[in-house]
């Protein structure tokens, strides 16, 4: 009878072992599964925004009086990303007070199906002004896109391009202090 006993409360303790042993590893592999989703899912970060300008002679001097800005972002993740879709708002002189969190679908610049690990996108921007290396301006936008995991993902830019520090040696274009970073958007409706 003693033995009987004792063998029913060490059943009794194997037992909740067993149970406390799978969900530990169930959460272990929750866990694993999250630190590999980080690691590699796609990263849509900013890469350079050079100004392509065009050299003109007047009067035997070469003067830089126009070109276009170009804007480019790069997958630094180590998968593809999808449904990637750019979007950009340029406006004359300074940032607005507010920057709008949706911008339009005539905003809309362009969209690629796959861009893969360290491929770019990027796009040519339109000015509202004569654009020449001496008018000021401010652009922003954003790169929607999905990892392979089936999660959206937004990466926010937006910079001023200052001429007066760009003829004093330093940047042409400076980050926003609060708009540049990454949004979770949810999981793609798609893929669910």
């Amino acid at each position: 009878m003693f033995f009987t006993a004792a063998l029913a409360f060490a059943t009794v303790v194997l037992g909740f072992a067993t149970i406390g042993l799978y969900f530990g590893g169930k959460n272990q592999l929750e866990l694993s599964r999250a630190a590999e989703q980080r690691e590699l899912r796609a990263y849509i970060g900013h890469m350079a925004v050079p100004f392509d300008s065009r050299l003109i002679e007047i009067n035997g001097i070469a003067s830089q009086v126009s070109g276009k800005v170009k804007y480019f972002d790069m997958n630094y993740g180590s998968t593809p990303a999808l449904n990637v879709s750019m979007y950009i708002r340029v406006v004359p002189d300074q940032a607005p007070s507010v920057l709008d969190s949706e911008l339009t679908e005539a905003e809309r610049q362009m969209v690629v199906q796959i861009v893969h690990p360290k491929q770019n996108v990027g796009r040519i921007i339109e000015t509202p002004t004569a654009t020449s290396v001496t008018d000021r301006f401010f652009f922003y936008g954003y790169v929607n896109y999905t990892d392979i995991f089936g999660d959206r993902w937004r990466h926010r830019f937006a910079f001023t391009y200052d001429p007066d520090r760009w003829r004093a040696g330093g940047e042409a274009f400076v980050a926003h202090g609060q708009y540049n970073d990454e949004q979770y958007l949810g999981r793609d409706p798609e893929q669910t």
